[in-house]
């Protein structure tokens, strides 16, 4: 699976890694999050069967694992 973050500013996907489990995906926002000065609220998810959405607060700016 990979975990990819999306900016408001772009519409393009930033890859971030591939992950193999929801705890590495946890761990990963909050590195990524963290490495980049981006305040994580809380982590809500939504999305489909190939796409899940990872919300964290900022109204604009998500996370994406494609499986």
């Amino acid at each position: 699976m990979k975990l990819y973050f999306r900016n408001s500013n772009s519409k393009e996907l930033k890859f971030v890694r591939e992950v193999d489990s929801q705890q590495e995906v946890f761990d990963e926002i909050k590195k990524y999050a963290k490495e980049n000065n981006i305040d994580v609220c809380y982590i809500r998810t939504f999305g489909t069967d190939k796409v899940t959405t990872y919300d964290f607060g900022s109204h604009s700016d998500f996370f994406e694992l494609h499986k």
